[in-house]
């Protein structure tokens, strides 16, 4: 159902009369936006658990082929739908030939001078063998607490909502991406948060115990990366191509390391992932 909202309170009326819709497409002023857009999640999400789009009205009166494609796989996936996966024909990663659950954590901090308002613990698993339908779950935690303090029980609600997907097949392998953690956290995430999927498992099933490879991802850092042949350039910025992995020469002298550039880039210099 698609509704033009002019105020903040109206998606609230709209949503106590449709209950049964699957979702609300709401197109929302260009001034103004942010209060009606954090209004519609508010009640969408929150209170009337129904799923939501937003699409500004500017964008709705000049609409473009790249945008409505954007809207559709959000649209998509919102509806548990699958975006894109690994192409079948070709041969399958070696991690994937066994059941593998990717996880996703970072937590979220309020703005700085903030010392009240708590900080949101948010971690995602993959449920299928693409790795591309997911489960999400969140905690409230103490301002700026970057350890996951409730991790065993988050890792513990996502493994079984896996176990029932794929019909009591259990991962053997748990990959963990990490973001958000600073290189003076690293002991402090290993010590705890690695011990808490450890505990997850046994929580599970007394002497199960899959491998686990736990990998932090760091954005903010001054490294790029270019081809040393332009033969090799990729796109009109004449980047790397898409897939480019360094883990020699520029990395850390002694721990395990690489830089990751997973996806096309648009800017010369592409930022790259460190691991």
């Amino acid at each position: 159902m698609i509704f033009f909202l002019q105020t903040e309170s109206a998606f609230d009326a709209a949503l106590k009369e449709n209950r049964d819709v699957q979702l609300f497409i709401a197109i929302i002023p260009d001034k103004g936006s942010t209060a009606v857009y954090e209004s519609v999640k508010q009640a969408g999400d929150v209170r009337f658990g129904v799923r939501t789009q937003c699409v500004k009205l500017s964008r709705v009166q000049k609409p473009s082929p790249s945008l409505c494609a954007n809207i559709a796989l959000k649209i998509n996936a919102k509806m548990g739908g699958v975006n894109h996966v690994v192409n079948p024909q070709r041969e399958v990663a070696p991690v994937f030939t066994k059941p593998v659950i990717i996880f996703g954590a970072d937590v979220t901090h309020p703005s700085p001078g903030d010392i009240k308002t708590p900080s949101i613990a948010a971690v995602v698993g993959s449920l299928d063998r693409y790795a591309s339908r997911y489960c999400a779950r969140i905690r409230i935690q103490r301002n700026r607490e970057e350890i996951i303090k409730d991790l065993a029980n988050v890792m513990k609600e996502i493994l079984i909502q896996f176990y029932k997907f794929n019909r009591g097949a259990k991962p053997e392998k748990i990959v963990f991406y990490r973001d958000g953690v600073s290189e003076g956290q690293f002991d402090q995430v290993l010590i705890h948060e690695v011990r808490a999927v450890q505990q997850a498992c046994l929580m599970l099933e007394k002497g199960y115990k899959p491998g686990i490879t736990f990998v932090v991802v760091q954005k903010r850092h001054h490294a790029r990366l270019f081809p040393a042949d332009d033969k090799d350039a990729h796109g009109r910025q004449g980047n790397v191509p898409p897939g480019t992995t360094v883990d020699k020469t520029i990395t850390h002298p002694f721990e395990f390391d690489f830089y990751l550039c997973s996806h096309q880039g648009i800017q010369v210099g592409f930022e790259t992932m460190w691991y």
